[in-house]
């Protein structure tokens, strides 16, 4: 008998084994995720105007929308494991990496729309202008983000 045989059946026998069982974890909960997030964002496709900077907003606010609930896990879930440790307080500690990971997938659809929107909808006059207020406005988004992954 092999030994994760072993560790299994000793598992089984003191009625660990329903909490160790193997869950979604690392990248395949980040792919999952990310899945989610991209056929909610597209599912919403088709309630979005492309031909006016106004009709774009629904997908913008959208795209946030399915993105901020993985901000929210990932920065709790250190405070959640400490205030109610358990199983699946631990597994998301674990796998706050990854939520972290999908919430910036998440967030790179939003930004997708949002440059969209900037690039066809901004001042013709002054390009350059709009594209650097534009890049500033969404720097304090970055920092979130890369903080996230650090």
């Amino acid at each position: 008998m092999g030994a994760s045989a072993a560790c299994s059946a000793c598992l089984r026998e003191t009625g660990i084994e329903e909490t160790v069982t193997p869950r979604l974890n690392s990248w395949s909960l980040f792919w999952v995720l990310a899945l989610i997030a991209s056929v909610a964002n597209l599912l919403g496709l088709p309630d979005a105007d492309f031909h006016s900077a106004r009709g774009m907003s629904p997908i913008i606010v959208r795209a946030v929308q399915y993105a901020l609930p993985l901000f929210l896990v990932a920065f709790t879930a250190s405070s959640l494991a400490t205030l109610w440790p358990s199983a699946g307080t631990r597994w998301l500690l674990a796998n706050r990496r990854y939520i972290g990971l999908a919430f910036a997938f998440g967030m790179a659809w939003h930004f997708s729309f949002v440059a969209f929107k900037d690039l066809d909808f901004a001042n013709p006059l002054n390009a350059k202008v709009t594209a650097l207020l534009s890049l500033f406005r969404r720097m304090g988004s970055s920092c979130i983000v890369w903080s996230l992954l650090c």
